[in-house]
Protein backbone atom coordinates (compact mmCIF):
# COMPACT_ATOMS: atom_id res chain seq x y z
CA UNK A 1 0.00 0.00 0.00
CA UNK A 2 1.02 3.22 -0.76
CA UNK A 3 0.53 6.61 1.11
CA UNK A 4 1.34 10.23 0.44
CA UNK A 5 3.56 12.18 2.42
CA UNK A 6 3.45 15.88 3.28
CA UNK A 7 6.39 17.93 4.93
CA UNK A 8 4.16 21.32 6.84
CA UNK A 9 3.12 22.59 9.82
CA UNK A 10 0.03 22.50 12.16
CA UNK A 11 -0.28 26.23 11.37
CA UNK A 12 -0.12 25.95 7.95
CA UNK A 13 -2.80 23.22 7.70
CA UNK A 14 -5.01 24.96 9.75
CA UNK A 15 -5.02 27.79 7.54
CA UNK A 16 -6.67 25.73 4.46
CA UNK A 17 -10.21 25.90 3.93
CA UNK A 18 -12.74 23.67 6.03
CA UNK A 19 -9.51 22.20 7.60
CA UNK A 20 -10.35 21.01 11.01
CA UNK A 21 -8.38 18.84 13.69
CA UNK A 22 -10.68 16.30 15.07
CA UNK A 23 -11.09 13.42 17.79
CA UNK A 24 -11.30 10.03 16.66
CA UNK A 25 -13.27 7.38 19.03
CA UNK A 26 -12.24 3.87 17.85
CA UNK A 27 -15.00 2.21 19.85
CA UNK A 28 -17.60 4.41 18.07
CA UNK A 29 -15.88 4.94 14.48
CA UNK A 30 -16.85 8.62 15.20
CA UNK A 31 -14.43 12.32 15.20
CA UNK A 32 -15.78 15.00 16.92
CA UNK A 33 -14.29 18.49 16.14
CA UNK A 34 -11.79 19.99 18.63
CA UNK A 35 -12.34 23.34 18.16
CA UNK A 36 -10.15 24.78 21.37
CA UNK A 37 -7.09 22.89 19.66
CA UNK A 38 -3.58 25.43 19.42
CA UNK A 39 -1.78 24.47 16.03
CA UNK A 40 1.93 24.08 16.44
CA UNK A 41 4.40 26.18 13.98
CA UNK A 42 6.98 23.15 14.01
CA UNK A 43 7.99 21.20 10.85
CA UNK A 44 6.03 17.75 10.86
CA UNK A 45 5.56 14.90 8.88
CA UNK A 46 1.81 14.77 7.41
CA UNK A 47 0.65 11.20 6.18
CA UNK A 48 -2.80 10.68 4.13
CA UNK A 49 -4.20 7.56 6.41
CA UNK A 50 -7.75 8.17 4.62
CA UNK A 51 -8.81 9.19 1.47
CA UNK A 52 -12.80 9.39 0.65
CA UNK A 53 -13.18 10.12 -3.12
CA UNK A 54 -14.89 13.10 -3.31
CA UNK A 55 -15.04 14.41 0.03
CA UNK A 56 -11.37 14.55 1.59
CA UNK A 57 -8.69 12.90 3.45
CA UNK A 58 -7.68 12.11 6.82
CA UNK A 59 -3.88 13.16 7.71
CA UNK A 60 -1.59 12.50 10.85
CA UNK A 61 0.83 14.56 11.73
CA UNK A 62 4.15 13.18 12.90
CA UNK A 63 7.23 14.45 14.72
CA UNK A 64 10.21 13.05 16.37
CA UNK A 65 9.82 12.49 20.08
CA UNK A 66 11.89 15.77 21.21
CA UNK A 67 9.43 17.73 18.87
CA UNK A 68 6.45 16.90 20.03
CA UNK A 69 3.83 19.83 20.43
CA UNK A 70 2.05 19.99 24.34
CA UNK A 71 -1.14 20.41 22.63
CA UNK A 72 -0.86 16.56 21.53
CA UNK A 73 -0.79 15.83 25.34
CA UNK A 74 -4.00 17.78 26.28
CA UNK A 75 -6.17 16.45 22.72
CA UNK A 76 -6.00 12.85 23.64
CA UNK A 77 -2.32 11.65 24.17
CA UNK A 78 0.52 11.12 22.43
CA UNK A 79 2.05 7.43 21.65
CA UNK A 80 4.49 6.62 19.17
CA UNK A 81 3.97 6.26 15.09
CA UNK A 82 3.81 2.03 14.11
CA UNK A 83 4.27 1.99 10.19
CA UNK A 84 4.67 -1.21 7.92
CA UNK A 85 7.28 -1.23 5.62
CA UNK A 86 10.49 0.52 5.20
CA UNK A 87 9.71 4.02 3.78
CA UNK A 88 7.93 5.22 6.51
CA UNK A 89 10.27 6.37 8.93
CA UNK A 90 9.59 5.11 12.92
CA UNK A 91 12.29 6.94 14.33
CA UNK A 92 14.18 10.69 13.24
CA UNK A 93 17.27 11.96 13.91
CA UNK A 94 17.81 9.22 16.89
CA UNK A 95 14.88 9.18 18.17
CA UNK A 96 10.98 7.67 18.26
CA UNK A 97 8.70 9.57 16.17
CA UNK A 98 5.51 10.42 17.82
CA UNK A 99 1.57 11.05 16.39
CA UNK A 100 -0.84 12.17 18.46
CA UNK A 101 -3.31 8.79 19.46
CA UNK A 102 -6.67 9.97 18.59
CA UNK A 103 -6.12 13.42 16.81
CA UNK A 104 -6.32 13.80 12.95
CA UNK A 105 -7.05 16.73 10.39
CA UNK A 106 -9.74 16.55 7.85
CA UNK A 107 -8.79 18.17 4.76
CA UNK A 108 -11.56 18.31 1.79
CA UNK A 109 -11.15 16.94 -1.31
CA UNK A 110 -10.97 20.49 -3.11
CA UNK A 111 -8.55 21.93 -0.38
CA UNK A 112 -5.93 18.81 -1.04
CA UNK A 113 -5.77 19.53 -4.44
CA UNK A 114 -4.87 23.22 -4.55
CA UNK A 115 -1.73 22.26 -2.13
CA UNK A 116 1.52 23.88 -3.52
CA UNK A 117 3.73 21.79 -0.54
CA UNK A 118 5.61 18.91 -2.89
CA UNK A 119 4.22 15.45 -1.70
CA UNK A 120 6.18 12.25 -1.58
CA UNK A 121 4.48 8.83 -1.86
CA UNK A 122 5.89 6.47 0.41
CA UNK A 123 5.21 2.33 0.38
CA UNK A 124 3.66 1.29 3.38
CA UNK A 125 1.18 1.91 6.15
CA UNK A 126 0.04 4.26 8.79
CA UNK A 127 -0.94 1.15 11.17
CA UNK A 128 -3.87 1.74 14.06
CA UNK A 129 -7.42 2.45 13.74
CA UNK A 130 -8.12 5.38 11.40
CA UNK A 131 -11.12 7.44 10.18
CA UNK A 132 -12.63 6.06 7.08
CA UNK A 133 -15.87 8.25 6.88
CA UNK A 134 -15.82 12.06 6.73
CA UNK A 135 -16.69 13.85 9.48
CA UNK A 136 -20.48 15.39 9.88
CA UNK A 137 -19.22 18.67 11.09
CA UNK A 138 -17.23 19.75 8.17
CA UNK A 139 -16.20 23.85 8.72
CA UNK A 140 -18.36 25.58 5.69
CA UNK A 141 -15.99 28.28 4.21
CA UNK A 142 -17.34 31.94 3.97
CA UNK A 143 -19.96 32.67 1.72
CA UNK A 144 -19.46 35.56 -0.66
CA UNK A 145 -22.71 36.64 -1.22
CA UNK A 146 -24.17 38.90 -4.61
CA UNK A 147 -27.26 40.91 -5.00
CA UNK A 148 -28.51 43.33 -7.79
CA UNK A 149 -29.63 46.25 -6.84
CA UNK A 150 -31.26 49.16 -9.18
CA UNK A 151 -28.11 51.23 -8.75
CA UNK A 152 -25.31 47.85 -9.22
CA UNK A 153 -24.24 45.31 -7.77
CA UNK A 154 -24.07 44.72 -3.60
CA UNK A 155 -20.75 42.45 -2.95
CA UNK A 156 -21.20 40.93 1.00
CA UNK A 157 -17.80 39.50 2.00
CA UNK A 158 -17.92 37.79 5.53
CA UNK A 159 -14.73 38.30 7.14
CA UNK A 160 -11.51 36.08 6.75
CA UNK A 161 -7.69 35.79 8.22
CA UNK A 162 -6.57 35.22 4.09
CA UNK A 163 -6.58 38.00 1.04
CA UNK A 164 -9.49 38.15 -0.98
CA UNK A 165 -9.54 39.09 -4.59
CA UNK A 166 -12.59 39.97 -6.33
CA UNK A 167 -12.26 40.42 -10.63
CA UNK A 168 -15.80 42.61 -10.92
CA UNK A 169 -16.56 43.16 -14.95
CA UNK A 170 -19.31 45.04 -16.26
CA UNK A 171 -21.41 44.94 -19.41
CA UNK A 172 -21.41 47.71 -21.43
Amino acid sequence: MAVRQWQLTESVVASWQSTAPYLFDATQKTTALLSNYTPASVGMAFYEVTAIDGSGSWLLATVASNQTPSGWTTAGGVVQLQASGDEIPTTMNGQPVMRPAVMYWWVPTTTLASITAPVVVLEGEILGAVPVIPPDDVPTPPQITIQRTDNGVILTIPPTTSNTTILVRTDS
